[in-house]
């Protein structure tokens, strides 16, 4: 059986656990985090939906205000396909407040088009990504990308 003071001694080590577990999970909370997802769409205007593009999200589930700078996509070694004129939700740089997000869109025939231009014709893996003012940047999900099957399919403007 236990006495008074070992029920004190393991109560008293169960809060201290219970305390440096909130401490760790108040300090995982605090961290920047962008979760970042690449996917096809349509961006839409008031009476007509724009041409397929590469739809780029950026969302802050974090506690702390983020700063983008940049987006773009990202090829398998490195490269990076940066819009100089994209359109989106935000214009960048933009802060962006916990709990919100923002969209920025590639159009994507204009890629494949480049692709097809530099011998890049077999399907690659695209992801997107979004930079901070730290220089951090924040990865999506890869997609599958067939620029001349793309090309078959989209209409040229």
């Amino acid at each position: 059986m236990w006495d008074n003071r070992q029920w004190l001694f393991s109560g008293a080590g169960l809060i201290v656990v219970a305390g440096f577990f909130r401490f760790l999970v108040s300090l995982s909370n605090r961290k920047r985090k962008i979760e970042v997802v690449l996917s096809h769409g349509f961006p839409t205007y008031a009476d007509h939906a724009g041409p397929v593009s590469f739809v780029v999200e950026a969302k802050n589930p974090g506690a702390e205000c983020v700063t983008l700078n940049a987006f773009g996509l990202r090829l398998p070694d490195g490269r990076q396909i940066v819009s100089l004129d994209a359109e989106g939700s935000v214009r960048l740089p933009h802060d962006l407040y916990p709990g919100k997000n923002c969209i920025m869109w590639i159009e994507l025939r204009p890629v494949a088009e480049s692709f097809v231009e530099q011998g890049l014709s077999e399907k690659v893996k695209l992801a997107g990504f979004y930079r901070d003012a730290l220089g951090r940047e924040y990865k999506s999900n890869s997609l599958d990308f067939d620029p001349p099957a793309w090309l078959r399919v989209t209409p040229q403007i």
